[in-house]
């Protein structure tokens, strides 16, 4: 090999350092062909760093009792420490990085501030083939570009009678920033849902589909007897803090003047704010019920549970002289989510006494999420 690279041109040798310097960061110069094949693994490359330098060698299996790397900024001649290098509180790494020598029977020691040993009691031999030794705990130099490790074997644990020497490279980079912006993000939607899967989500009752914009109840409704309609919202956001949905009634049902009231409850004891089972038909009004489908955001614990819409219009427009209530939270997450649904309810039972008309009102949902 040594007769080949002397027929090949400077030019060409200097192009081959070069490329194996970029790829490997590993370059090496022989002054012993009993260690071939060295080369000086980082676990972390960056300046000022602590890392395990990971000496992969094909070793001199001669009886070793001392393996050192002196830490220069040179390949050669005079040894220069490199800024900011130091080996005190020097370590051995992991055993399972270790191979050709028994991990537990060496000792590492910090000769100077740029110069490790590893020391066995008595002397051992390398396998010659792919042995890996670790001088862990090494703090990088502080400053980037190539620098050499010499690295010396001695057949005495004094670290004398010198058995081989060789010289391997290794590079300190400066740190690659990565920086990447996520703008927030927030979706809501409104759906409409059939009568059959409203049914499924809570009781059987007669009532229309839905739109994602609108109710129609059936025009002739019997007295005392239940109706419903779903709808589902859905919500996506990556707020870190999550989201809610309030809502609120406008005003209540309206015909002219006339109102069809909130519902009240079994109890009655249901408000805005309050909730209560309603299971008896004769006790009329309207109210709204929660499930999830996705998710667990809907703020009910259970599809029996009822509460009146916040009705913020005037006393006039709301039942009982109760209006510019404060709308209430449907539903919330403290986290990201990613298109969690609730499924709406809206229950209505009218009395036989409650004046002919067509009523109408608006349902708001505000949904806040919260970065």
């Amino acid at each position: 090999m040594a007769q080949k690279i002397k027929k090949i041109s400077k030019k060409i040798i200097a192009f081959v350092c070069m490329i194996t310097l970029v790829f490997s960061y590993s370059v090496t110069t022989k002054t012993n062909a009993a260690i071939s094949e060295e080369e000086l693994k980082l676990s972390d490359s960056r300046a000022s760093q602590t890392a395990d330098h990971d000496l992969e060698a094909d070793l001199d299996a001669s009886a070793t009792g001392c393996i050192q790397i002196k830490y220069c900024t040179t390949a050669s001649g005079t040894c220069n420490a490199p800024a900011g290098l130091t080996t005190v509180g020097l370590d051995k790494g992991e055993s399972a990085d270790w191979a050709g020598l028994v991990y537990n029977d060496w000792t590492e020691a910090s000769v100077d501030a740029n110069t490790a040993k590893l020391t066995h009691a008595t002397t051992a031999s390398p396998t010659g083939t792919d042995d890996s030794v670790v001088f862990g705990a090494v703090t990088n130099p502080s400053g980037v570009g190539v620098y050499f490790g010499r690295i010396t074997t001695y057949a005495v644990n004094d670290c004398s009678s010198e058995i081989s020497t060789a010289v391997t490279a290794f590079y300190i980079i400066s740190d690659v920033t990565v920086t990447v912006t996520v703008d927030e993000t927030l979706s809501f939607a409104i759906d409409g849902v059939t009568n059959a899967a409203c049914d499924a989500s809570f009781s059987t009752l007669d009532g229309p589909d839905s739109s994602a914009t609108a109710i129609t109840f059936i025009d002739t409704i019997v007295p005392d007897t239940f109706y419903h309609a779903c709808q589902d919202l859905t919500v996506g956001t990556n707020a870190t803090n999550g989201y809610f949905v309030t809502a609120q009634e406008t005003t209540n049902l309206m015909y002219s003047t006339d109102t069809i009231d909130d519902s009240t409850g079994d109890t009655p004891q249901m408000t805005e704010s309050t909730t209560d089972t309603w299971a008896d038909s004769t006790k009329n009004g309207v109210a709204y019920g929660c499930v999830d489908i996705t998710g667990d955001d809907c703020v009910f614990t259970a599809n029996t549970e009822y509460r009146q819409y916040a009705c913020t219009g005037t006393d006039a427009q709301c039942d009982v002289s109760s209006g510019a209530e404060t709308p209430q939270t449907i539903m919330t997450d403290a986290a990201e989510v990613d298109g969690n649904v609730s499924r709406i309810q809206y229950k209505i039972s009218v009395s036989a006494s409650q004046p002919a008309g067509t009523y109408t009102g608006q349902i708001v949902y505000v949904v806040t999420p919260t970065y």
